[in-house]
């Protein structure tokens, strides 16, 4: 599961950092590709159930189910306000960051 979640979350961020930079509309598309293919939320409820105890699964399940669900939500809100003020291309490296930030928290968790 680690290397899975390493190589996905790895993944994202350098499709983001790609698509921030891209001069070309194939690289876009490329980067657009590889980014919007990710599996990391699908992930995250598993993981969830196999780090809990067993009288928490389903309640951790809930809480990372609702916090994707706000997440995917809010971002779209969030990233058209940093789009507006930065240009979209710096929503992209945001992005990439914190995907960073989220392997290197989720690592130290699991």
């Amino acid at each position: 599961m680690r290397r899975i979640v390493v190589l996905g979350m790895s993944v994202a961020a350098v499709s983001a950092v790609v698509i921030g930079c891209a001069d070309s509309v194939w690289l876009l598309w490329g980067g657009s590709l590889a980014l919007g293919t990710s599996i990391m939320p699908q992930l995250f409820i598993p993981m969830a159930t196999l780090y809990s105890r067993p009288e928490n699964k389903t309640r951790n399940m809930g809480y990372v189910a609702s916090g994707l669900i706000t997440g995917i939500v809010s971002a779209r809100a969030v990233s058209g306000y940093v789009g507006e003020w930065w240009g979209w291309r710096s929503m992209f490296f945001i992005v990439a960051g914190l995907m960073l930030v989220g392997l290197v928290v989720t690592l130290r968790v699991t």
